[in-house]
């Protein structure tokens, strides 16, 4: 599927029975299922970094048993219940 099939002759985007004004609503509404309030950029930082964390690999040389537990702490720290992502991709508490 593309984005450009979805949008519709006013503009709007249609997906599943829903009408989004624009392509980052219908990424973050629909597609990632943020509710939709609140800030829509720290919404797309916060998927953005978690993605650059996941596909994070060892350094050149780096044994994976060494890198791994560092790597996972990292993720899960990001990824960890009752934080907010920041508009620079960090996180603050909830």
């Amino acid at each position: 599927m593309k984005l450009a099939d979805l949008r519709q002759v006013d503009d709007w985007y249609h997906y599943n029975e829903f009408d989004y004004r624009s392509a980052e609503e219908l990424l973050q509404a629909g597609w990632l299922g943020f509710c939709g309030c609140g800030n829509a950029s720290d919404s797309l930082c916060y998927v953005l970094r978690g993605l650059e964390l996941i596909g994070e690999q060892p350094s050149e040389g780096e044994l994976w048993e060494s890198w791994y537990p560092e790597h996972k702490v990292r993720v899960g720290e990001h990824f960890k219940t009752g934080r907010r992502p920041t508009a620079f991709g960090g996180l603050r508490r909830a």
